[in-house]
């Protein structure tokens, strides 16, 4: 964490799900209360911008495992506590073939009401490039994983981020390897 700032959490709740917000607040100020309060405090600012906000206080050690970490909390950080329509964020990083492994397995269950995946699909899965890559120049550093999530499949998103801090994702992207939907509709 930047000096000075610690990481904290508010919770958003209604009758259609709930999740946590994650945000950077100074050691000597008072975590916010409620959601609504942390809304309030943060004014007029995109509802897309609103859960990334503490990732401006995290320092990166310029390491490749640094940045893989700095990657892991965007895409994971807010998966705890999750509740009903807030369970749709459910990404997962994908390293190796185990976890394809057991994936595939947990869709392939026949007491689950998922879609199960087609023949096609565990084999394309089972043949793909895993290994997290971190490439490094001299101004940013370019992150590439593979995610899998229930809405949407095996996933690689690439992340360029500025090696100064604050870092700042200068471009993502991402590429669809394996499509896959459970099917699920609510």
């Amino acid at each position: 964490m930047q000096p000075g700032h610690v990481l904290d959490y508010t919770y958003s709740y209604n009758t259609l799900g709930g999740s946590p917000f994650i945000y950077a607040r100074e050691v000597d100020k008072s975590p916010y209360l409620n959601f609504s309060e942390y809304e309030n405090a943060l004014g007029e600012i995109s509802s897309d911008k609103i859960g990334y906000r503490y990732m401006d206080h995290i320092q990166i050690d310029d390491t490749a495992e640094g940045y893989f970490q700095f990657i892991v909390l965007r895409i994971m950080g807010r998966q705890f506590y999750l509740f009903w329509h807030g369970s749709y964020g459910d990404a997962e990083i994908v390293c190796d073939r185990a976890m394809v492994k057991n994936i595939l397995a947990e869709l392939s269950d026949p007491n689950i009401i998922w879609a199960k995946p087609d023949l096609i699909q565990k084999l394309r899965a089972r043949f793909l490039k895993l290994k997290p890559r971190i490439e490094f120049s001299a101004d940013r550093v370019l992150v590439r994983v593979v995610i899998f999530t229930s809405w949407g499949g095996f996933i690689q998103k690439s992340y360029s981020i500025s090696r100064k801090f604050p870092h700042i994702i200068l471009q993502e992207e991402e590429k669809t390897l394996v499509y896959y939907n459970c099917a699920v509709i609510f």
